[in-house]
């Protein structure tokens, strides 16, 4: 039986790998691979046996073989060829060093490739994962000093356990929550946007009244406080934004095509939250959608044709009530122009008048105008996208009709603002018992037509 022996961590591992990469490299250059360290090395302060685990991931499966050979001339020996894993496993232990290499070929999409990137990353990226870790690999290697195979066997529940959780962290319905609550939070931020945006107007309806010129002073610096706090509240806005729509974007091509992005992907979208969801309850995908279709085109356009059918709608309501507001806005200035003109002295009709020109400015600054036309646009663009669904459910759901549709979709929504957060609490249940209709209606014409 091999001897298990655990080192402590050495900062010069990486370089090594690093170094022993690039002869592979070299060897393989005119082959297309991804190179990655993997194992207990590539994790910063790890104990781990002094081998470099290295990860060849090939994207034509039928060169895996001549890069198996390629390493054999490098010194490596076939340890194990599985061609159902698809995997060859390679090592080399040369003499004149105090390291070994061992060599994963996988092939495009390999669990295997894919368990050892994710538990590598759940090492790198959770510390106590990381120390427990630490802590059963002394104890297994004491255990069994003198029996590798037992040591490995010893690791398997454990890294299985940590796998199990990665995969959770990055399911439907825990970004499903990630999207609810950094969208939250930039509806939040944009209702104090608009407040500040409203004081900055009403600072500067007052300004036209005062003579002296320490009040108008302290207006101005209120003004440029208030415009610097409203800058620091877009930019947050905006990341909340953006982070709750790539979480919609993920879950849209997760539901409906059951289709994981690469791990690099995944860490890419994580990193972009920036609001934890461990005190949030749990979003449910069942709950979310109404579909229960399987993974398939149809489901994603199913998905779509619901998405579409309640944000167009939200869309179309928002665009109504700034329709009211804008309105509202113009009659009552309108009117009180009016009386000013009719009663108000000629100085007081100056100052009123100025006063007037400031709550434009507001109306003009918070873009309530552009968001009447934004809401109004979104509208037309979902209901298109809404009846392309019927359309391509009578095509057959090609995969073509559907990916654009998603596409679209996702491009719509991105660039419109979000609906006004008072309909989404007034308006769900009314929505709610239309959809249900819409579906019965759908489901009755489908069935007379066979």
């Amino acid at each position: 039986m091999k001897k298990v022996a655990i080192s402590e961590h050495a900062f010069d591992w990486e370089n090594t790998f690093i170094k022993e990469a690039q002869i592979i490299k070299n060897r393989l250059k005119n082959l297309s691979f991804f190179i990655d360290h993997v194992g207990s090395t590539s994790v910063p302060g790890l104990p781990a046996k002094p081998i470099i685990d290295i990860l060849i991931s090939v994207q034509d499966w039928s060169l895996s073989g001549k890069i198996a050979e390629y390493l054999q001339d490098l010194g490596y020996q076939l340890r194990e060829t599985c061609l159902d894993t698809p995997r060859f496993y390679l090592v080399k232990y040369p003499p004149t060093e105090s390291i070994g290499y061992h060599v994963h070929i996988c092939g495009p999409d390999s669990k295997w490739a894919q368990d050892m990137l994710n538990f590598k990353e759940e090492l790198s990226t959770n510390e106590k994962i990381s120390e427990s870790y630490a802590v059963l690999k002394k104890n297994l290697a004491q255990t069994h000093h003198n029996d590798i195979e037992a040591y490995a066997i010893g690791k398997k529940d454990f890294i299985e356990e940590a796998l199990k959780n990665r995969v959770c962290k990055f399911s439907v319905n825990r970004l499903l929550t990630h999207q609810r609550i950094e969208l939250d939070k930039a509806d939040h931020l944009r209702k104090w946007m608009m407040r500040i945006q409203l004081l900055v107007a009403i600072g500067a309806a007052i300004s036209v009244y005062p003579n002296g010129g320490g009040v108008l002073l302290v207006i101005a610096l209120l003004g440029f406080t208030l415009l610097g706090i409203w800058l620091f509240l877009n930019q947050s806005q905006q990341k909340h934004r953006a982070a709750g729509d790539q979480a919609r974007r993920a879950v849209l091509f997760m539901s409906g095509l059951n289709r994981q992005p690469s791990l690099e992907e995944q860490q890419r979208i994580l990193k972009k939250f920036l609001l934890p969801i461990s005190d949030a309850p749990l979003s449910l995908e069942e709950s979310r959608f109404a579909s229960r279709e399987f993974p398939s085109y149809k489901r994603l356009a199913e998905l779509i044709e619901e998405s579409a059918f309640w944000t167009g709608d939200l869309y179309h309501a928002s665009a109504g009530r700034m329709s009211i507001l804008l309105w509202t806005s113009l009659l009552i200035g309108f009117a009180v122009s009016v009386i000013a003109i009719i009663y108000a002295p000629q100085d007081d009709l100056i100052s009123l008048n100025r006063a007037l020109i400031a709550v434009m400015v507001f109306f003009v600054s918070s873009d309530v105008l552009g968001l009447f036309f934004s809401y109004k646009q979104s509208a037309i663009s979902l209901d298109d996208i809404f009846h392309r669904v019927e359309i391509a459910s009578l095509r057959g759901y090609l995969e073509a009709d559907i990916l654009l549709l998603a596409s679209d979709y996702n491009a719509v929504i991105d660039n419109a603002p979000s609906p006004l957060p008072s309909l989404i609490l007034s308006r769900s249940k009314k929505l709610g018992q239309r959809w249900s209709v819409y579906k019965e209606m759908k489901r009755t014409d489908s069935e007379s037509k066979v």
